[in-house]
């Protein structure tokens, strides 16, 4: 097996992983929260390039709550927010 085969396969897991995560905010908050919560992260990443992860998550959470006041799942949002983290990086 070579790395890059490893490569893609590792590629592919976490494609799927934002995916699952997705359909989790999707299900628990709104259908349109997976969708812009993706776009806001990629948003905040360009935004604050350079700055510590804590301070980003703390900017989309807070941006997160004002958007959707009533939504209580943090913890799907923080896991499907590191989702798309880990494949863009």
């Amino acid at each position: 097996m070579t790395v890059g085969m490893l490569d893609r396969w590792n590629l592919g897991a976490k494609a799927l992983g934002v995916m699952r995560w997705a359909a989790d905010v999707a299900r628990s908050i709104d259908p349109e929260a997976a969708l812009r919560l993706a776009w806001k992260v990629i948003e905040i990443e360009r935004g604050m390039r350079g700055k510590p992860g804590a301070m980003k998550l703390t900017e989309l959470l807070r941006w997160f709550t004002e958007q959707y006041p009533s939504a209580g799942a943090a913890s799907v949002v923080i896991a499907y927010v590191k989702a798309i983290v880990d494949l863009l990086n």
